[in-house]
């Protein structure tokens, strides 16, 4: 299953951190030819870069596609509020995370 599709419209600025399982990061080229970019694990994130945009939402610039059957834990800027501040810069050196709001995604494979 994709996660995230290239190309589509992010309606909120979220990242993503990889709870269970594992997806690889792919982007097309300009004969829709996809080209792997890297894979995540455990632990990884992708996605954090949205958290420091200040629009509404933007155009995923990847595809991320769930290996196996994947659970994602989704941060949320806007979830996050006031406290954002706090965590905008671990995020930008991804140093850490942070508390914040966030849910549980999971996802099976395609």
């Amino acid at each position: 299953a994709r996660i995230l599709e290239q190309g589509q419209m992010r309606a909120k600025n979220e990242m993503f951190i990889i709870m269970r399982g594992s997806a690889r990061a792919q982007r097309s080229g300009a004969y829709d030819e996809e080209e792997t970019l890297g894979h995540f694990g455990i632990g990884e994130q992708f996605g954090a870069s949205a958290l420091l945009d200040d629009s509404q939402g933007r155009p995923s610039t990847i595809s991320v596609t769930a290996n196996e059957v994947t659970g994602c834990l989704v941060l949320d800027k806007w979830a996050i509020g006031p406290s954002f501040a706090t965590v905008a810069n671990p995020i930008r050196n991804w140093a850490g995370g942070g508390a914040a709001p966030a849910r549980h995604t999971f996802l099976s494979p395609e």
